[in-house]
């Protein structure tokens, strides 16, 4: 598999039969792997040259968000692709771990 497409949304939004609707757009797709709830993966293979191949992811993530109402849709290269969590409040801003020591105890005295 050459490239994966990320979908997430709620967790009422990748039922089977969405994750079924996306798999059968994707060239040459596997079977989608659950990230957990409201998160999966659909590995695929996407065989064309280096200059159209941009084209074509922006046209397979819009191709899948039109599929599934309410899901954002990432579509990466699978080389070289790392997994990270990013973590913000309310307002989108991030949240680092040398900022917030996140415990219980120091999260109730922040509120």
């Amino acid at each position: 598999m050459t490239h994966v497409a990320t979908l997430i949304g709620p967790p009422n939004a990748l039922v089977p039969a969405a994750l079924t609707r996306a798999r059968a757009a994707l060239p040459g797709a596997s079977g989608p792997q659950p990230l957990g709830p409201g998160a999966a993966d659909i590995p695929f293979t996407l065989s064309m040259g280096v200059d159209q191949r941009a084209i074509a992811l922006r046209a397979i993530a819009e191709r899948l968000r039109g599929l599934i109402a309410g899901v954002d849709v990432v579509v990466q290269p699978q080389a070289n692709r790392r997994k990270k969590l990013f973590v913000a409040d309310n307002q989108g801003k991030p949240i680092r771990s040398r900022d917030h020591n996140l415990t219980k105890t120091n999260y109730d005295n922040e509120a």
